[in-house]
Protein backbone atom coordinates (compact mmCIF):
# COMPACT_ATOMS: atom_id res chain seq x y z
CA UNK A 1 0.00 0.00 0.00
CA UNK A 2 3.09 2.46 1.23
CA UNK A 3 4.61 1.32 -2.32
CA UNK A 4 1.18 2.22 -4.46
CA UNK A 5 0.78 6.04 -2.78
CA UNK A 6 4.31 6.30 -3.16
CA UNK A 7 4.38 5.62 -6.76
CA UNK A 8 1.02 7.56 -6.98
CA UNK A 9 2.57 10.76 -5.92
CA UNK A 10 5.91 10.00 -7.79
CA UNK A 11 3.45 10.23 -10.85
CA UNK A 12 1.13 13.75 -9.55
CA UNK A 13 4.78 15.17 -9.27
CA UNK A 14 6.26 14.13 -12.49
CA UNK A 15 3.48 14.93 -14.42
CA UNK A 16 2.77 18.84 -12.52
CA UNK A 17 6.18 19.14 -13.51
CA UNK A 18 5.88 18.69 -16.98
CA UNK A 19 2.72 20.37 -16.95
CA UNK A 20 3.81 23.71 -15.00
CA UNK A 21 5.71 25.73 -18.19
CA UNK A 22 2.61 25.18 -20.40
CA UNK A 23 0.17 25.70 -17.76
CA UNK A 24 3.14 28.79 -17.23
CA UNK A 25 2.64 30.09 -21.32
CA UNK A 26 -1.14 29.49 -21.17
CA UNK A 27 -1.61 31.91 -17.96
CA UNK A 28 0.28 34.41 -19.64
CA UNK A 29 -1.39 34.17 -23.14
CA UNK A 30 -4.50 34.27 -21.49
CA UNK A 31 -3.78 37.20 -18.94
CA UNK A 32 -3.06 39.30 -22.69
CA UNK A 33 -6.10 38.08 -24.25
CA UNK A 34 -8.61 38.82 -21.40
CA UNK A 35 -6.78 40.98 -19.26
CA UNK A 36 -4.36 43.40 -21.53
CA UNK A 37 -1.23 42.42 -19.25
CA UNK A 38 1.54 41.65 -21.48
CA UNK A 39 4.26 39.59 -21.53
CA UNK A 40 7.74 39.90 -23.75
CA UNK A 41 10.83 37.87 -24.12
CA UNK A 42 11.84 37.71 -20.68
CA UNK A 43 8.91 35.66 -19.92
CA UNK A 44 9.33 33.82 -22.64
CA UNK A 45 12.90 32.89 -22.08
CA UNK A 46 11.67 31.53 -18.39
CA UNK A 47 9.16 29.56 -19.99
CA UNK A 48 11.31 28.05 -22.04
CA UNK A 49 14.43 27.03 -19.33
CA UNK A 50 11.69 25.43 -16.51
CA UNK A 51 10.45 23.29 -19.81
CA UNK A 52 14.23 22.48 -21.18
CA UNK A 53 14.63 21.69 -17.45
CA UNK A 54 11.13 18.99 -18.21
CA UNK A 55 12.96 17.29 -20.74
CA UNK A 56 15.03 15.48 -17.75
CA UNK A 57 11.67 14.11 -16.30
CA UNK A 58 9.59 11.04 -17.94
CA UNK A 59 6.00 10.69 -17.33
CA UNK A 60 5.45 6.66 -16.52
CA UNK A 61 2.74 5.12 -17.71
CA UNK A 62 1.37 1.85 -16.45
CA UNK A 63 -0.48 -0.09 -19.86
CA UNK A 64 1.55 1.41 -23.40
CA UNK A 65 -1.14 2.57 -25.41
CA UNK A 66 -0.67 1.42 -28.97
CA UNK A 67 -2.20 3.81 -31.97
CA UNK A 68 -1.83 3.10 -35.99
CA UNK A 69 0.12 6.63 -37.27
CA UNK A 70 -3.23 7.47 -38.77
CA UNK A 71 -4.56 7.78 -35.50
CA UNK A 72 -1.76 9.65 -34.07
CA UNK A 73 -2.19 12.05 -36.52
CA UNK A 74 -5.50 12.64 -36.40
CA UNK A 75 -5.43 13.46 -32.46
CA UNK A 76 -3.27 16.02 -33.44
CA UNK A 77 -5.68 18.00 -35.02
CA UNK A 78 -5.81 20.83 -32.15
CA UNK A 79 -2.46 22.30 -33.87
CA UNK A 80 -4.40 23.65 -36.13
CA UNK A 81 -6.22 26.27 -33.71
CA UNK A 82 -2.96 26.72 -32.54
CA UNK A 83 -1.87 27.92 -35.96
CA UNK A 84 -5.00 30.00 -36.12
CA UNK A 85 -4.85 31.23 -33.14
CA UNK A 86 -0.75 32.42 -33.03
CA UNK A 87 -1.07 35.91 -35.30
CA UNK A 88 -3.65 36.72 -32.72
CA UNK A 89 -1.54 36.38 -29.85
CA UNK A 90 1.14 37.86 -31.57
CA UNK A 91 -0.95 40.97 -31.53
CA UNK A 92 -2.38 40.74 -27.94
CA UNK A 93 1.24 40.99 -26.42
CA UNK A 94 2.13 43.95 -28.60
CA UNK A 95 -1.51 45.50 -27.83
CA UNK A 96 -3.12 44.15 -24.94
CA UNK A 97 -6.51 42.92 -25.67
CA UNK A 98 -6.80 42.58 -29.50
CA UNK A 99 -9.18 45.16 -31.38
CA UNK A 100 -11.23 42.50 -33.53
CA UNK A 101 -12.34 45.34 -36.13
CA UNK A 102 -8.36 46.79 -36.32
CA UNK A 103 -7.30 43.03 -37.16
CA UNK A 104 -9.49 42.40 -39.44
CA UNK A 105 -8.67 45.55 -41.57
CA UNK A 106 -4.88 44.59 -41.49
CA UNK A 107 -5.46 41.08 -42.26
CA UNK A 108 -6.87 42.29 -45.62
CA UNK A 109 -5.11 45.79 -46.59
CA UNK A 110 -1.83 44.56 -44.99
CA UNK A 111 0.75 45.42 -42.50
CA UNK A 112 3.65 46.34 -44.84
CA UNK A 113 5.96 48.68 -43.20
CA UNK A 114 5.78 47.95 -39.73
CA UNK A 115 9.38 47.63 -38.14
CA UNK A 116 9.89 43.58 -38.24
CA UNK A 117 12.63 43.89 -35.95
CA UNK A 118 10.28 45.66 -33.55
CA UNK A 119 7.78 43.37 -34.06
CA UNK A 120 10.10 40.30 -34.17
CA UNK A 121 10.09 39.82 -30.24
CA UNK A 122 6.77 39.54 -29.99
CA UNK A 123 6.29 37.01 -32.83
CA UNK A 124 9.29 34.71 -30.66
CA UNK A 125 7.31 35.06 -27.60
CA UNK A 126 4.13 33.99 -29.07
CA UNK A 127 6.19 31.00 -30.68
CA UNK A 128 7.54 29.95 -27.71
CA UNK A 129 4.27 29.87 -25.84
CA UNK A 130 2.57 28.22 -27.93
CA UNK A 131 5.53 25.67 -28.77
CA UNK A 132 5.74 25.02 -24.70
CA UNK A 133 1.93 23.98 -24.35
CA UNK A 134 1.93 21.89 -28.02
CA UNK A 135 5.06 20.07 -27.13
CA UNK A 136 3.67 19.56 -23.70
CA UNK A 137 0.64 18.05 -24.67
CA UNK A 138 2.28 15.84 -26.99
CA UNK A 139 4.57 14.50 -24.40
CA UNK A 140 1.58 13.60 -22.32
CA UNK A 141 -0.68 11.85 -25.29
CA UNK A 142 0.31 8.34 -23.67
CA UNK A 143 -1.47 9.93 -20.60
CA UNK A 144 -4.00 12.24 -22.39
CA UNK A 145 -5.41 9.70 -24.44
CA UNK A 146 -6.93 7.55 -21.58
CA UNK A 147 -9.34 10.60 -21.41
CA UNK A 148 -12.17 10.03 -23.99
CA UNK A 149 -12.46 13.16 -26.48
CA UNK A 150 -9.47 15.29 -24.68
CA UNK A 151 -7.79 15.97 -27.96
CA UNK A 152 -11.39 17.52 -29.58
CA UNK A 153 -11.49 19.33 -26.03
CA UNK A 154 -8.33 20.81 -26.03
CA UNK A 155 -8.75 21.91 -29.62
CA UNK A 156 -12.38 23.37 -29.06
CA UNK A 157 -10.75 25.28 -26.08
CA UNK A 158 -8.17 26.90 -28.47
CA UNK A 159 -11.11 27.92 -30.68
CA UNK A 160 -12.71 29.61 -28.46
CA UNK A 161 -10.10 31.43 -26.97
CA UNK A 162 -10.11 33.36 -30.14
CA UNK A 163 -11.72 36.42 -30.85
CA UNK A 164 -12.08 35.81 -34.65
CA UNK A 165 -13.79 32.60 -33.96
CA UNK A 166 -15.64 34.42 -31.68
CA UNK A 167 -16.63 37.62 -33.69
CA UNK A 168 -17.60 35.24 -37.08
CA UNK A 169 -19.32 32.90 -35.12
CA UNK A 170 -20.77 33.70 -31.57
CA UNK A 171 -21.51 37.07 -32.65
CA UNK A 172 -22.87 36.52 -36.07
CA UNK A 173 -25.05 34.30 -34.68
CA UNK A 174 -26.40 36.42 -31.86
CA UNK A 175 -26.50 39.20 -34.48
CA UNK A 176 -28.72 36.81 -37.04
CA UNK A 177 -31.30 35.56 -33.98
CA UNK A 178 -31.82 39.32 -32.53
CA UNK A 179 -32.00 40.74 -36.07
CA UNK A 180 -31.77 44.44 -34.08
CA UNK A 181 -32.21 47.43 -36.05
CA UNK A 182 -28.99 48.69 -38.38
CA UNK A 183 -27.77 51.77 -38.29
CA UNK A 184 -27.20 51.80 -41.62
CA UNK A 185 -29.79 53.96 -42.53
CA UNK A 186 -28.92 56.79 -39.98
CA UNK A 187 -25.72 57.55 -42.33
CA UNK A 188 -26.37 61.01 -43.44
CA UNK A 189 -25.24 62.57 -47.05
CA UNK A 190 -23.72 65.57 -47.17
CA UNK A 191 -23.11 67.74 -50.10
CA UNK A 192 -21.57 71.09 -50.55
CA UNK A 193 -22.42 74.06 -53.06
CA UNK A 194 -19.66 76.09 -54.80
CA UNK A 195 -20.69 79.48 -53.53
CA UNK A 196 -19.63 78.31 -49.64
CA UNK A 197 -16.44 80.04 -47.94
CA UNK A 198 -13.33 78.25 -48.82
CA UNK A 199 -10.86 78.58 -45.77
CA UNK A 200 -7.65 76.82 -45.67
CA UNK A 201 -7.30 73.78 -43.41
CA UNK A 202 -5.05 71.88 -41.29
CA UNK A 203 -5.55 68.82 -39.91
CA UNK A 204 -2.92 67.81 -37.21
CA UNK A 205 -2.85 64.02 -35.84
CA UNK A 206 -0.86 62.91 -33.02
CA UNK A 207 -0.82 59.82 -33.08
CA UNK A 208 -2.29 58.15 -29.84
CA UNK A 209 -2.14 61.54 -27.56
CA UNK A 210 -5.81 61.15 -25.66
CA UNK A 211 -6.20 63.69 -23.45
CA UNK A 212 -5.72 61.30 -20.52
CA UNK A 213 -2.23 62.54 -20.69
CA UNK A 214 -3.56 65.71 -18.87
CA UNK A 215 -4.11 63.82 -15.34
CA UNK A 216 -1.98 64.96 -12.33
CA UNK A 217 0.31 61.32 -12.52
CA UNK A 218 1.99 62.19 -16.07
CA UNK A 219 3.31 65.28 -14.83
CA UNK A 220 3.62 68.26 -17.37
CA UNK A 221 3.77 66.36 -20.38
CA UNK A 222 0.83 67.09 -22.07
CA UNK A 223 0.77 70.93 -20.95
CA UNK A 224 1.64 72.20 -24.34
CA UNK A 225 -1.25 70.79 -25.64
CA UNK A 226 -3.38 72.37 -22.72
CA UNK A 227 -1.97 75.74 -23.83
CA UNK A 228 -3.30 75.83 -26.90
CA UNK A 229 -6.96 75.17 -25.77
CA UNK A 230 -7.08 79.61 -24.90
CA UNK A 231 -6.75 79.77 -29.03
CA UNK A 232 -10.14 78.20 -29.54
CA UNK A 233 -12.46 75.95 -28.78
CA UNK A 234 -11.87 72.57 -27.09
CA UNK A 235 -14.53 69.24 -27.19
CA UNK A 236 -13.18 67.51 -23.69
CA UNK A 237 -15.70 64.72 -23.89
CA UNK A 238 -15.12 62.51 -26.71
CA UNK A 239 -14.88 58.52 -26.40
CA UNK A 240 -13.36 56.52 -28.77
CA UNK A 241 -16.13 53.71 -29.91
CA UNK A 242 -15.41 50.77 -32.12
CA UNK A 243 -13.61 50.58 -35.08
CA UNK A 244 -12.23 53.64 -34.87
CA UNK A 245 -9.23 52.35 -32.47
CA UNK A 246 -6.34 52.74 -35.31
CA UNK A 247 -4.55 55.34 -36.93
CA UNK A 248 -6.33 54.94 -40.40
CA UNK A 249 -9.95 54.08 -38.36
CA UNK A 250 -9.08 57.48 -36.63
CA UNK A 251 -8.53 59.01 -40.03
CA UNK A 252 -12.09 58.11 -41.31
CA UNK A 253 -13.99 58.93 -37.97
CA UNK A 254 -13.28 62.41 -38.06
CA UNK A 255 -13.24 62.68 -42.17
CA UNK A 256 -15.68 60.62 -43.17
CA UNK A 257 -17.83 60.35 -39.86
CA UNK A 258 -17.82 56.23 -40.12
CA UNK A 259 -16.16 53.44 -38.39
CA UNK A 260 -14.03 51.65 -39.99
CA UNK A 261 -16.02 47.88 -39.61
CA UNK A 262 -15.61 45.14 -42.12
CA UNK A 263 -17.42 42.21 -42.58
CA UNK A 264 -14.94 39.40 -40.79
CA UNK A 265 -16.53 36.51 -42.30
CA UNK A 266 -16.01 37.67 -45.85
CA UNK A 267 -12.83 40.33 -45.19
CA UNK A 268 -11.01 37.21 -43.87
CA UNK A 269 -11.33 35.13 -47.15
CA UNK A 270 -9.95 37.82 -48.83
CA UNK A 271 -6.58 39.65 -49.49
CA UNK A 272 -7.13 43.48 -50.99
CA UNK A 273 -4.45 45.54 -52.04
CA UNK A 274 -6.14 47.79 -54.78
CA UNK A 275 -9.92 47.77 -53.77
CA UNK A 276 -11.36 51.32 -52.68
CA UNK A 277 -12.16 51.99 -49.16
CA UNK A 278 -15.40 52.90 -47.17
CA UNK A 279 -16.79 53.85 -50.85
CA UNK A 280 -19.90 54.14 -49.58
CA UNK A 281 -19.55 57.65 -47.76
CA UNK A 282 -18.73 60.82 -48.67
CA UNK A 283 -15.04 62.41 -46.70
CA UNK A 284 -13.91 65.78 -46.28
CA UNK A 285 -11.36 65.38 -48.93
CA UNK A 286 -14.18 64.69 -51.13
CA UNK A 287 -15.71 67.50 -50.34
CA UNK A 288 -12.35 69.92 -50.65
CA UNK A 289 -11.57 68.21 -53.82
CA UNK A 290 -14.79 69.19 -55.65
CA UNK A 291 -14.28 72.42 -54.28
CA UNK A 292 -10.87 72.93 -56.32
CA UNK A 293 -9.08 72.25 -53.00
CA UNK A 294 -5.25 71.35 -53.26
CA UNK A 295 -5.65 67.53 -51.15
CA UNK A 296 -2.04 67.16 -49.21
CA UNK A 297 -1.45 64.46 -46.39
CA UNK A 298 2.00 64.48 -44.70
CA UNK A 299 3.55 61.53 -42.96
CA UNK A 300 6.84 60.48 -41.38
CA UNK A 301 6.00 56.79 -41.87
CA UNK A 302 5.69 55.07 -45.31
CA UNK A 303 2.29 55.30 -46.53
CA UNK A 304 2.71 54.52 -50.10
CA UNK A 305 5.63 53.10 -51.43
CA UNK A 306 6.73 51.10 -54.41
CA UNK A 307 3.61 49.30 -53.75
CA UNK A 308 0.53 49.40 -52.36
CA UNK A 309 -0.59 47.44 -49.44
CA UNK A 310 0.56 50.15 -46.68
CA UNK A 311 -1.92 49.92 -43.67
CA UNK A 312 -4.76 50.75 -46.31
CA UNK A 313 -3.82 54.61 -46.57
CA UNK A 314 -3.49 54.17 -50.63
CA UNK A 315 -6.54 52.97 -50.66
CA UNK A 316 -7.78 55.48 -48.86
CA UNK A 317 -6.34 58.50 -50.74
CA UNK A 318 -7.28 56.83 -53.86
CA UNK A 319 -10.92 56.50 -53.01
CA UNK A 320 -11.09 60.12 -51.77
CA UNK A 321 -9.54 62.54 -53.41
CA UNK A 322 -6.31 63.29 -51.91
CA UNK A 323 -3.89 64.47 -54.40
CA UNK A 324 -0.34 64.14 -53.03
CA UNK A 325 1.28 62.22 -50.21
CA UNK A 326 4.20 63.23 -48.57
CA UNK A 327 5.65 60.24 -46.57
CA UNK A 328 9.28 58.80 -45.68
CA UNK A 329 9.89 57.64 -48.77
CA UNK A 330 9.78 61.71 -50.32
CA UNK A 331 11.39 62.87 -47.07
CA UNK A 332 14.42 60.50 -47.60
CA UNK A 333 14.72 61.76 -51.26
CA UNK A 334 14.86 65.33 -49.87
CA UNK A 335 17.18 64.84 -46.86
CA UNK A 336 19.11 61.93 -48.33
CA UNK A 337 21.24 59.69 -47.10
CA UNK A 338 23.10 61.88 -44.56
CA UNK A 339 19.78 63.38 -43.24
CA UNK A 340 18.04 59.71 -42.93
CA UNK A 341 20.69 58.86 -40.74
CA UNK A 342 20.89 61.88 -38.39
CA UNK A 343 17.50 62.73 -38.84
CA UNK A 344 16.34 60.02 -36.46
CA UNK A 345 14.63 57.61 -39.60
CA UNK A 346 13.77 54.24 -38.58
CA UNK A 347 11.38 51.12 -38.91
CA UNK A 348 8.43 52.92 -38.23
CA UNK A 349 9.63 56.58 -39.94
CA UNK A 350 11.08 59.80 -39.50
CA UNK A 351 10.79 61.42 -35.78
CA UNK A 352 8.24 64.04 -35.22
CA UNK A 353 10.96 66.90 -35.64
CA UNK A 354 11.75 65.83 -38.98
CA UNK A 355 7.84 65.32 -40.13
CA UNK A 356 6.84 68.73 -38.75
CA UNK A 357 9.52 70.87 -40.41
CA UNK A 358 8.17 69.02 -43.73
CA UNK A 359 5.12 69.66 -43.24
CA UNK A 360 5.89 73.45 -42.61
CA UNK A 361 8.21 73.57 -46.51
CA UNK A 362 4.69 71.50 -47.78
CA UNK A 363 2.27 74.54 -45.74
CA UNK A 364 5.24 77.20 -47.70
CA UNK A 365 4.34 75.36 -50.89
CA UNK A 366 0.63 75.33 -50.89
CA UNK A 367 0.68 79.44 -49.76
CA UNK A 368 2.32 80.19 -52.46
CA UNK A 369 -0.38 78.66 -54.59
CA UNK A 370 -3.44 80.15 -55.45
CA UNK A 371 -6.08 78.02 -54.48
CA UNK A 372 -7.12 76.77 -51.10
CA UNK A 373 -5.55 73.85 -49.43
CA UNK A 374 -6.38 71.11 -47.43
CA UNK A 375 -2.86 69.87 -45.31
CA UNK A 376 -3.35 66.57 -43.80
CA UNK A 377 -0.13 66.30 -41.03
CA UNK A 378 0.44 62.56 -39.06
CA UNK A 379 2.97 62.42 -36.12
CA UNK A 380 3.97 58.91 -34.67
CA UNK A 381 6.31 58.94 -31.93
CA UNK A 382 3.62 58.68 -29.73
CA UNK A 383 2.60 55.13 -31.01
CA UNK A 384 4.19 53.08 -28.26
CA UNK A 385 5.63 50.65 -27.35
CA UNK A 386 8.44 52.30 -26.83
CA UNK A 387 8.92 56.33 -26.76
CA UNK A 388 10.68 58.03 -29.67
CA UNK A 389 12.15 61.67 -29.50
CA UNK A 390 13.40 63.78 -31.91
CA UNK A 391 16.77 65.66 -31.96
CA UNK A 392 14.82 69.18 -30.82
CA UNK A 393 14.04 67.36 -27.74
CA UNK A 394 17.06 65.90 -26.99
CA UNK A 395 19.68 68.70 -25.75
CA UNK A 396 22.47 66.21 -24.23
CA UNK A 397 22.68 64.09 -26.91
CA UNK A 398 21.57 60.95 -25.08
CA UNK A 399 19.07 57.99 -26.29
CA UNK A 400 16.30 59.36 -28.99
CA UNK A 401 14.48 56.42 -27.60
CA UNK A 402 13.22 55.53 -23.94
CA UNK A 403 10.58 52.84 -22.42
CA UNK A 404 8.59 55.61 -20.40
CA UNK A 405 5.90 56.67 -23.79
CA UNK A 406 5.44 59.78 -21.42
CA UNK A 407 8.63 60.87 -22.68
CA UNK A 408 7.64 61.08 -26.07
CA UNK A 409 4.38 62.60 -25.27
CA UNK A 410 5.88 65.28 -23.79
CA UNK A 411 8.55 65.61 -26.62
CA UNK A 412 5.63 65.56 -28.96
CA UNK A 413 3.54 68.02 -27.14
CA UNK A 414 6.49 70.75 -27.55
CA UNK A 415 7.50 69.68 -31.02
CA UNK A 416 3.15 70.50 -31.48
CA UNK A 417 3.21 73.64 -29.84
CA UNK A 418 5.74 75.13 -31.92
CA UNK A 419 4.38 73.39 -34.99
CA UNK A 420 1.14 75.37 -34.20
CA UNK A 421 2.34 78.47 -33.58
CA UNK A 422 4.55 78.84 -36.59
CA UNK A 423 1.25 77.63 -38.73
CA UNK A 424 -0.03 80.54 -37.36
CA UNK A 425 2.86 82.93 -37.70
CA UNK A 426 2.53 81.60 -41.48
CA UNK A 427 -0.89 82.12 -42.70
CA UNK A 428 -1.17 84.62 -40.28
CA UNK A 429 -4.43 87.31 -42.35
CA UNK A 430 -5.55 84.17 -43.88
CA UNK A 431 -8.56 82.57 -43.36
CA UNK A 432 -7.08 79.01 -42.23
CA UNK A 433 -8.69 76.80 -40.05
CA UNK A 434 -6.66 74.62 -37.64
CA UNK A 435 -8.12 70.75 -36.16
CA UNK A 436 -5.89 69.53 -33.40
CA UNK A 437 -6.55 65.67 -32.43
CA UNK A 438 -5.43 62.79 -30.90
CA UNK A 439 -6.45 59.95 -33.94
CA UNK A 440 -7.24 57.69 -31.60
CA UNK A 441 -6.53 56.40 -27.83
CA UNK A 442 -3.20 55.30 -26.78
CA UNK A 443 -2.34 52.16 -27.64
CA UNK A 444 -0.29 49.91 -25.12
CA UNK A 445 2.58 51.25 -23.07
CA UNK A 446 3.83 51.17 -19.96
CA UNK A 447 1.67 54.11 -19.06
CA UNK A 448 -1.23 52.21 -19.99
CA UNK A 449 -2.50 50.76 -16.72
CA UNK A 450 -2.38 54.57 -15.18
CA UNK A 451 -4.58 55.32 -18.58
CA UNK A 452 -6.97 53.09 -17.64
CA UNK A 453 -7.78 54.32 -14.06
CA UNK A 454 -9.23 57.22 -15.46
CA UNK A 455 -12.24 58.00 -18.19
CA UNK A 456 -10.06 58.24 -21.48
CA UNK A 457 -10.94 61.10 -24.27
CA UNK A 458 -9.35 62.19 -27.37
CA UNK A 459 -7.88 65.48 -28.07
CA UNK A 460 -10.22 67.39 -30.12
CA UNK A 461 -9.47 71.17 -30.35
CA UNK A 462 -10.58 73.77 -32.98
CA UNK A 463 -7.93 76.75 -33.28
CA UNK A 464 -8.77 80.28 -34.79
CA UNK A 465 -12.35 79.52 -34.85
CA UNK A 466 -13.39 82.48 -32.99
CA UNK A 467 -14.44 81.00 -29.73
CA UNK A 468 -10.97 81.42 -28.16
CA UNK A 469 -11.00 79.31 -24.45
CA UNK A 470 -14.53 77.78 -24.86
CA UNK A 471 -15.17 73.63 -24.10
CA UNK A 472 -17.35 72.09 -25.14
CA UNK A 473 -18.41 69.41 -22.87
CA UNK A 474 -21.07 67.22 -25.04
CA UNK A 475 -20.42 63.54 -25.20
CA UNK A 476 -19.15 62.33 -28.46
CA UNK A 477 -16.77 60.14 -30.54
CA UNK A 478 -14.54 60.62 -33.29
CA UNK A 479 -17.37 59.68 -35.99
CA UNK A 480 -19.08 63.42 -34.61
CA UNK A 481 -15.76 65.37 -35.23
CA UNK A 482 -16.75 65.02 -38.92
CA UNK A 483 -20.26 66.72 -39.01
CA UNK A 484 -18.56 69.36 -35.96
CA UNK A 485 -15.80 70.40 -38.78
CA UNK A 486 -18.23 70.70 -41.29
CA UNK A 487 -20.15 72.98 -39.07
CA UNK A 488 -17.42 74.87 -38.40
CA UNK A 489 -16.40 75.27 -41.52
CA UNK A 490 -19.88 76.47 -42.45
CA UNK A 491 -20.67 73.51 -45.02
CA UNK A 492 -23.04 71.49 -42.37
CA UNK A 493 -26.72 72.59 -44.70
CA UNK A 494 -29.21 74.92 -42.60
CA UNK A 495 -31.24 73.01 -40.47
CA UNK A 496 -29.03 69.79 -40.29
CA UNK A 497 -27.05 68.09 -37.71
CA UNK A 498 -25.42 65.15 -39.29
CA UNK A 499 -23.09 63.85 -41.72
CA UNK A 500 -21.85 60.14 -41.65
CA UNK A 501 -23.37 58.49 -38.35
CA UNK A 502 -22.11 61.45 -36.93
CA UNK A 503 -23.66 64.61 -35.14
CA UNK A 504 -22.54 68.12 -35.08
CA UNK A 505 -20.91 68.47 -31.29
CA UNK A 506 -22.08 72.02 -31.66
CA UNK A 507 -25.34 71.37 -32.38
CA UNK A 508 -28.27 70.32 -29.69
CA UNK A 509 -29.47 67.05 -31.44
CA UNK A 510 -27.82 63.85 -29.80
CA UNK A 511 -25.16 61.46 -30.38
CA UNK A 512 -24.80 57.95 -30.53
CA UNK A 513 -23.18 57.69 -27.49
CA UNK A 514 -25.83 59.88 -26.04
CA UNK A 515 -28.41 57.81 -27.59
CA UNK A 516 -26.94 53.87 -26.99
CA UNK A 517 -23.95 54.54 -24.33
CA UNK A 518 -20.41 53.03 -25.35
CA UNK A 519 -20.80 49.46 -24.36
CA UNK A 520 -24.14 49.04 -26.27
CA UNK A 521 -23.21 51.33 -29.33
CA UNK A 522 -19.79 49.19 -29.73
CA UNK A 523 -21.87 45.46 -29.80
CA UNK A 524 -24.17 47.15 -32.44
CA UNK A 525 -22.10 48.95 -35.00
CA UNK A 526 -19.60 45.27 -34.27
CA UNK A 527 -22.47 43.02 -34.76
CA UNK A 528 -24.10 45.31 -38.07
CA UNK A 529 -23.33 43.46 -41.48
CA UNK A 530 -25.51 46.52 -43.22
CA UNK A 531 -23.85 49.09 -42.16
CA UNK A 532 -20.91 47.37 -43.08
CA UNK A 533 -21.94 46.64 -46.24
CA UNK A 534 -23.81 50.57 -47.05
CA UNK A 535 -20.12 51.99 -45.46
CA UNK A 536 -18.14 49.85 -48.47
CA UNK A 537 -20.89 50.06 -50.90
CA UNK A 538 -19.29 47.34 -52.79
CA UNK A 539 -18.55 43.94 -51.96
CA UNK A 540 -14.77 43.29 -51.42
CA UNK A 541 -13.03 41.99 -53.97
CA UNK A 542 -9.99 39.85 -54.23
CA UNK A 543 -6.87 40.48 -56.64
Amino acid sequence: MTTHIRARAIFILKLGALMFPAVIAAFLILRARFDGDTSDMRYATVVALLFGATLFVRLPVATPVTRSVRRRISRLWWIVPIVLILPITVVSLIFGRVDVAAFVFHWVFGTRGVPIWDVLPFVVTAITYWVVIGWTIIRLDPFLCRFRGMDVALGLGVLLINPLVTEAGVNRGWAWSEAQESLAPRLASVNVHEGVDRPNIVFIFMEGLEQTYEEDEFGDAYAPIARLRAQGVSFTNVAQIAATGWSLAGTVATQCGAPLVMDGLSALTAKAADTSLVAGVTCLSDLTAKLGYSNMYVAGTELIGDQQGYFGYVNFFDTHGHGVVVDRSVIANQLGETGRVFSGEDGWGYRDDVTLSQALRTLDELRAAERPYFLTVATMDTHGPRAFMGEACNETGGEWFSENIVDAVRCSARLIEDFVSEVRARTAGTNTKIVLMSDHLAHRSNSYVDLMRYPRRNTVLFLDDGRAGEKIEKLGSMVDVFPTVLDSLGWLPEGQSHAGLGTSLLKAAPTLLEQYGLEALDSRIMLDTELSAAVWREEITVR
